[in-house]
């Protein structure tokens, strides 16, 4: 069987389509854009407590900290 180089293109992009998941609706691409930024939001937050504690804060000054960020708004 010859392999043409069309054929092959439509093997290569069905292969690369099953590994790359089919494209995201505009819908499916803004929940996964809302769920990135909560997670990197999360993941800031965390580094900012792990700061804090490496500096010898203790829980409750950091608790005390936070709502007076949270006051501010």
């Amino acid at each position: 069987m010859k392999l043409t180089e069309q054929k092959l293109q439509q093997i290569i992009k069905e292969e690369l389509d099953d590994l790359m998941g089919a494209p995201l609706s505009p819908e499916e691409k803004e929940k996964s854009d809302q769920s990135y930024e909560k997670k990197m939001r999360a993941k800031k937050m965390s580094d900012i407590l792990l700061d804090l504690q490496a500096k010898g804060l203790t829980k409750e000054q950091i608790m005390l900290l936070i709502q007076q960020e949270l006051d501010k708004t």
